[in-house]
């Protein structure tokens, strides 16, 4: 009887870790479909974005998970919508798949998941894009130096707040962050890539209470102003964005927790 016992864990440990092990290989295929969809390399940049901040690729770092996800089946497509202006108007499935699959710019759509895709996307570690965790598609995307260095200056402004207000520690903070470097970043994200999985797992944050958003992109990207942008024109595409969460609020339950992405526009 505990020979069935044990055997019976035995197989069922053995078909959790062929799990686990069929979603690495499918994070690294994943991995690899977001490089070579931007073009990740030459000098630091998605050099396929042309006609753009090839700097700044955090939104279609994210654009590009999302389809290989969906393309794999661990993701289906939501809602699509056209850009018009400052308004995006709902549109039909059938006429959004055409247009998002011809490349239209104007044409943008939700994406549905799972706790199993989320971490697919993020890694077990649940951190942000280029965290260095090997578990995930987006953590384990090197950024670029001006992502670091705009991060970075994001980071020195809120511990420069906190230091000004007496928040213990900030100013220690800060000080360890400016003396920061792009190559200390490399040389950690390098260190983290071929760190087990079971160390990118310890830092994992979980939540009990589902997240219900309307877009993934617009959720994780957008909702930060852009580089160059206006105080008005920030304010205008927020009001827009946020018509467009309201056409989906209730309509679905996304991926589990609160998760982070360092934005191209970050």
């Amino acid at each position: 009887m505990g020979g069935k016992s044990s055997t019976s864990s035995n197989s069922g440990s053995g078909s959790s870790n062929n799990n686990n092990n069929n979603n690495q290989s499918t994070v690294n295929q994943g991995k690899k479909y977001v490089s070579d969809t931007l073009g990740l390399g030459l000098g630091g940049k998605a050099n396929n974005l042309t006609g753009k901040d090839q700097d700044f690729y955090g939104r279609e770092a994210s654009k590009a998970a999302d389809d290989f996800l969906i393309s794999q089946n661990k993701a289906k497509a939501g809602t699509y919508f056209r850009q018009v202006g400052g308004d995006f108007i709902r549109i039909s499935q059938e006429e959004g798949e055409r247009l998002y699959k011809a490349g239209d710019p104007s044409i943008s759509r939700s994406v549905r998941g799972t706790s199993e895709s989320m971490e697919m996307k993020y890694g077990s570690s649940g951190t942000a894009m280029g965290s260095g965790d090997p578990t995930g598609i987006l953590t384990g995307t090197k950024i670029s130096e001006p992502m670091f260095k705009r991060q970075q200056n994001i980071q020195m402004a809120v511990l420069g707040a906190g230091g000004i207000i007496g928040v213990p520690l900030a100013a220690t903070a800060f000080n360890e962050v400016r003396k920061k470097t792009y190559g200390n970043y490399v040389d950690t994200f390098m260190r983290n890539m071929a760190s087990s999985t079971s160390m990118a797992a310890s830092n994992r944050t979980t939540s009990s209470q589902n997240k219900t958003v309307a877009d993934q992109t617009a959720s994780e990207q957008q909702a930060v102003m852009q580089e160059g942008e206006t105080a008005e024109a920030y304010a205008k595409r927020m009001a827009a964005l946020t018509r467009r969460n309201e056409a989906l609020k209730g309509n679905r339950t996304f991926f589990s927790g609160v998760k982070q992405t360092i934005s191209g526009e970050l």
